[in-house]
């Protein structure tokens, strides 16, 4: 579940692993974000903790989810809501996808299924 697009603002902060796969994510971190809240609503912590189980060798501290969430709401993509949680109790801030939201993940979608038949066609079509 790949999505991605154009982080900025914290997000080269808070990614710790130097990699040239965490160079190339960090990048789409925000439209990541965006698709997982697509789902359904989230909080912070819980993005965190799914992008850590999806994508186990990219460490995303705090200090890079919080500034894309807070971009995204700037942004009229998202907007958020303090609720308490059913499994602790705790209130917790959740973000929830706005319908210029879906628009902009549509497009993306359609930009990065391009880029990917092209990627397609330059390497893998010629490696047969």
């Amino acid at each position: 579940m790949m999505r991605g697009g154009g982080a900025t603002g914290g997000a080269g902060r808070g990614l710790e692993n130097g990699s040239r796969q965490t160079q190339r994510l960090k990048g789409f971190l925000d439209h990541i974000l965006l698709a997982l809240i697509a789902e359904r609503p989230r909080y912070g912590f819980e993005l965190k903790e799914i992008l850590g189980e999806t994508l186990p060798d990219l460490t995303v501290a705090d200090g890079s989810i919080y500034p894309l969430l807070a971009k995204l709401r700037e942004q009229g993509l998202v907007t958020s809501r303090m609720a308490r949680s059913t499994e602790t109790g705790r209130e917790r801030r959740y973000y929830e996808i706005l319908p210029e939201g879906r628009e902009r993940l549509a497009d993306w979608e359609r930009q990065w299924e391009r880029f990917r038949g092209a990627m397609d066609s330059l390497t893998v079509d010629r490696a047969r």
